[in-house]
């Protein structure tokens, strides 16, 4: 029996890297689809598939008259639409909400201008592939994922072509690792594939993608007509077909057959990706969570009355998801991309800052405000009650004098700090609710006695708090943490936060991959300075480093414990001025493991420490991986652990007991695409990421493992802040405190969105259990229920049978890791 080769016409675009976005519009994607649809004109056995809803949108937007004739082909079977997405997204630093709406938004573009659902992701460039992607993919439609970026493994092949990829929950997807890569431009070369699936797998029948790519360009006439006339003995035949015909008529009959892979597909190169370019990674985080809160918050206010336009959060999450694009979110791109995108994210921001402060003033103007003093409401953005920090600047406190009181008239301490040049407030805020708010008193009084102390002594190098001691050594380095609660010392002799910095002199593809060389490690400080307030201790410790730069670059790296806080808190302000080095802080634990947990993308990983005794090849060659939120090494008796939280990286490493988080990277920017010559000989190297960075990381010791100690709480508390808004004095029918959604029988399920439905008809809530535990789950909201579905990633109903309504509560069941999405219709009018 012959081969049967099947191939589909694609051009690879990248929405940037070496061009910016206009040119990827107007050569990279106009000239290609213009040239394609001539082609195919030309050539009706010729089939051609694009992914990538972003490109249609913009030549719907820039060429509607190459729009309209691919609207026309693809009626008639010869422009196949995959992918499913609205670009072609990296698939480790972005949240899985994220992930989410690159599918919803993506699918619904092509199901309003298409009327097809994509049911193959796409993704043939990104680098890598968090382990909840089946999960995230099946709940969204998709049953086939096809990529090429396995085969750029520096060592150790991907073992499979074709094979079952299954979620930590069981979900399960078909995988396509295509043998070659993704810019086949010679039938030779497909034979060569199509025989390494025949000898792998077993299977005779295969597709790859035909036509140059990156920059565009798609077939050629001659390449179509040197296709046509390729003949073997060795294969059947090699023709036209789309993709999801060869999955659907071809795989799925085989499906069970294939091999099954339960982890991430890592990719084991480009490992810088995960650090490079620090301001996007910041920019996309704070983006994602501003998104999150808004429409939380816009949510409870529509359900009291306010109108809001809730399309305006759809256009504003396409420019989030084209920023996560796998060559821009990793900053490999040239450096007007980044130009740019810092343009988008400044849009982003003005829009989630005026949603979220309209949104809370709606709802404030419902509150009974009445009492003596001025009226501040604190709120919390999480499903979960919390202790916290909160900060309001003291300018708009109004009085000079001022004491702050809570509902039981209680006086509260505070500490006025100084940020930025400007000054602060912060006080201790109990049992804020879950997705609520609860009211403080500022009354004018006679201001508290100050306790702030300066002590630059070196003798007075301890801070502690009823949690911890810290102690800091005359090198700047922390000497030692001692749990008070769990009686123990939380790091190992050679101690923690230790800034070290690495000559990475990568050789090609700077932004992309480390080569690690020399190591310099900050044990000189300039200066320790030990501050003390009314409600946290901190020391403050100060280096200078030079190496090959004239100029100095500074590292302010501060430390500090709050009262009732369970965390010690760091905050690193670096000035930094050295080319191809890469800065990692790391901390030397007083215990053993094995593994390390890390947050991914709706979910966890636990991977083996790549120098662990049972470490296999694979494990070995994961010396950098990417992670999101938090990370936990818990011992290996599993009686004590210490997670490391962040509000801005996602590139880590663990050896032995040392732990450590990649804070930057300063590669060259690479060259842009159409350099000429002249401007290559006279190019000065632009360097990434030199100058001024704030970067904020916490450790959180703890008693049990991980999930015990709720450390993905702890981390989702670290990124989403308490909000302060000051009201004023009216009656109102809401309460001075109130909980606008709370889930109950599961400390491990989160709350991970909030919104209105699609169809504007209801709101979602989508919700992920994280431990690994079946479980009954309770939500009560603020007005009775009327109607609750499940429903898919989508926000296509499911069924309605398994959530039981009793007026503002509903119940279901979750099942362990898995990701579920219900959609509620409250029994009041609402206003859409």
């Amino acid at each position: 029996m012959k081969l049967k080769i099947y191939v589909v016409g694609h051009s690879h675009i990248d929405a940037v890297r070496l061009w910016d976005r206009r040119e990827t519009i107007d050569v990279c994607c106009y000239r290609t689809f213009k040239n394609t649809v001539d082609l195919i004109k030309k050539y009706p056995n010729v089939i051609f598939a694009q992914s990538s809803a972003q490109f249609y949108e913009w030549m719907e937007k820039y060429y509607p008259e190459v729009f309209e004739e691919i609207k026309k082909l693809v009626s008639e079977g010869k422009w196949e639409i995959i992918g499913g997405m609205w670009v072609e997204s990296d698939c480790n630093i972005p949240s899985g909400e994220s992930l989410v709406r690159q599918i919803l938004y993506g699918k619904k573009y092509f199901k309003e201008k298409f009327n097809f659902d994509v049911k193959v992701a796409w993704l043939p460039d990104t680098f890598g592939f968090a382990s909840t992607l089946p999960q995230i993919f099946k709940k969204s439609g998709i049953e086939y994922f096809v990529t090429s970026k396995l085969n750029w493994q520096t060592t150790l092949p991907f073992p499979y072509f074709l094979f079952r990829w299954k979620s930590i929950d069981g979900s399960e997807i078909v995988g396509y690792e295509t043998p070659g890569g993704y810019n086949n431009t010679d039938p030779e070369h497909l034979i060569r594939q199509a025989k390494f699936i025949f000898m792998r797998h077993g299977i005779r029948t295969s597709i790859f993608p035909y036509g140059k790519g990156d920059h565009g360009g798609g077939f050629t006439e001659e390449m179509i007509e040197k296709l046509f006339e390729y003949q073997s003995d060795e294969f059947e035949k090699i023709d036209f077909a789309k993709v999801h015909d060869y999955f659907e008529e071809e795989i799925e009959p085989l499906k069970n057959k294939l091999p099954e892979f339960k982890d991430e597909l890592y990719l084991k190169t480009h490992r810088g990706t995960y650090t490079s370019f620090a301001k996007i990674k910041l920019n996309n985080r704070k983006a994602e969570i501003a998104l999150d809160t808004a429409e939380r918050f816009s949510t409870v206010a529509n359900s009291l009355g306010m109108d809001l336009k809730f399309e305006d959060f759809e256009e504003i999450w396409k420019i989030l998801l084209f920023n996560q694009f796998h060559d821009s979110i990793a900053g490999t791109s040239i450096e007007k991309v980044y130009k740019d995108s810092e343009k988008d994210f400044n849009k982003i921001f003005d829009f989630t800052d005026s949603i979220i402060q309209r949104s809370l003033d709606y709802i404030l103007k419902n509150v009974d405000t009445t009492g003596t003093g001025k009226s501040l409401f604190v709120f919390n953005p999480l499903s979960w009650q919390r202790n916290d920090i909160v900060k309001i600047e003291l300018e708009k406190i109004g009085f000079s004098n001022f004491a702050i009181k809570d509902s039981e008239g209680n006086f509260l301490d505070y500490q006025i700090i100084k940020e930025n040049g400007k000054k602060y407030v912060e006080f201790l805020v109990e049992n804020a609710p879950s997705v609520g708010y609860k009211e403080y008193k500022i009354v004018e009084w006679v201001n508290q006695e100050s306790k702030k102390t300066l002590n630059d002594l070196w003798n007075s190098k301890v801070i502690e708090n009823e949690f911890f001691r810290v102690e800091v050594a005359d090198t700047g380095v922390i000497k030692n943490i001692y749990d008070k609660k769990n009686k123990r010392e939380v790091l190992g002799e050679k101690g923690g936060n230790i800034v070290q910095i690495y000559e990475d002199k990568t050789l090609i593809e700077g932004p992309w991959n480390i080569w690690l060389g020399k190591l310099d490690e900050l044990r000189k400080p300039v200066s320790i300075l030990k501050e003390e307030n009314r409600l946290s201790s901190s020391i403050t410790v100060k280096y200078r480093y030079k190496d090959q730069n004239e100029k100095d670059s500074t590292f302010i790296l501060k430390i500090s414990l709050y009262k009732s806080i369970p965390l010690i808190f760091f905050k690193a302000d670096i000035d930094w001025h050295e080319k191809h080095k890469m800065i990692k802080v790391g901390f030397h634990l007083n215990g053993h493991s094995d593994f390390t947990a890390y947050e991914v993308p709706y979910g966890h990983i636990v991977r083996r420490n790549p120098d662990s005794k049972g470490a296999s090849p694979a494990e070995r060659a994961k010396w950098e991986v990417s992670g999101q939120k938090w990370l936990d090494y818990t011992f290996s008796d599993g009686n004590y652990g210490v997670s490391l939280l962040n509000d801005s990286k996602y590139g880590f490493d663990v050896h032995e007991n040392f732990v450590r988080m990649s804070l930057l990277r300063t590669p060259s920017f690479p060259l842009s695409y159409n350099i000429s010559l002249e401007k290559l000989e006279n190019l000065t190297e632009s360097i990434m990421d030199l100058g001024k960075h704030t970067i904020n990381y916490a450790l959180y010791p703890h008693a049990g493992n991980w999930r015990e100690a709720k450390t993905f709480k702890k981390a989702y508390e670290f990124n989403y802040p308490l909000i302060p808004v000051l009201a004023e004095t009216h009656e109102g029918h809401l309460p001075k405190e109130i909980s606008f959604l709370k889930l109950s029988g599961s400390d491990g399920v989160l709350l991970m969105s909030w919104k209105k439905s699609e169809d504007k008809k209801g709101e979602i809530l989508r919700l992920l259990e994280i431990e690994g535990k079946e479980q009954t789950l309770e939500i009560e909201i603020s007005d009775n229920i009327k109607e609750a579905y499940e429903v898919n990633l989508m926000e296509e109903i499911l069924r309605s049978e398994d959530i039981a309504i009793d007026g503002q509560k509903l119940r279901t069941n979750i099942k362990p890791y898995e990701i579920k999405t219900i959609k509620i219709v409250r029994e009041k009018i609402e206003n859409v």
